[in-house]
């Protein structure tokens, strides 16, 4: 959480000094949008589980080719399975995880509509929640209270506020392994993956 606090820091200090002649300075993005998701490992198959996400970033100007930015962002990842019935398949299962992600992206703007952004992302658990037809799941493997990921996303710019983009989220490392627990869910180590969609507005 201290990391998270750092991070807001962070967004809000380049604002205060900013000037009305830094007009390639730094811009304020406000940014809320859905991802579907899923998650190696679970036995399951197919972005099932649909999500929300937003949150507050800023963005630095580098050169005419680049720029840098660094967002907080809350959204939700996990995976879902539904039951069909008319198959003769009665399982439900739904996997919840609530992540505050710090992204770290570095934008090459290939011109002044479309940019490609990447860079790593620092998720930080929390909540997690596993539920089935018969209520929430008790005594799963604990996951890991962070979630680094790789982020990669394809942007087009509608206006000079308005932006929207195409989101990658792939998780480097397990956001937890099999441990002692018993869960059917639960193949081995376990990993999201994430695609979305991102609305944003810029304050220059």
């Amino acid at each position: 959480m201290r990391l998270i606090a750092f991070a807001f820091l962070l967004l809000t200090i380049p604002l205060l000094g900013q000037t009305e002649n830094d007009e390639k300075g730094f811009s304020f993005l406000i940014q809320a949008g859905l991802n579907a998701s899923q998650v190696g490992g679970d036995g399951l198959q197919g972005f099932d589980k649909l999500n929300l996400a937003a949150g507050l970033g800023v963005q630095r100007f580098i050169n005419e080719k680049f720029d840098w930015r660094l967002e907080i962002n809350l959204l939700q990842k996990g995976s879902r399975k539904a039951a069909d019935p008319e198959n003769g398949d009665i399982t439900e299962y739904k996997m919840s995880l609530l992540y505050a992600q710090v992204p770290v992206l570095i934008e090459y703007k290939y011109n002044e509509k479309i940019s490609l952004l990447g860079g790593p992302g620092f998720g930080f658990l929390m909540s997690s929640k596993e539920k089935d037809a018969e209520g929430e799941i008790a005594n799963t493997p604990e996951f890991n209270t962070v979630d680094f990921s790789l982020i990669l996303s394809a942007k087009y710019q509608f206006s000079d506020n308005l932006g929207t983009e195409i989101r990658f989220d792939q998780s480097l490392l397990p956001i937890r392994s099999k441990g002692s627990g018993v869960s059917q869910n639960l193949i081995g180590r376990q990993f999201n993956t994430v695609v979305g969609i991102f609305l944003s507005y810029s304050i220059n």
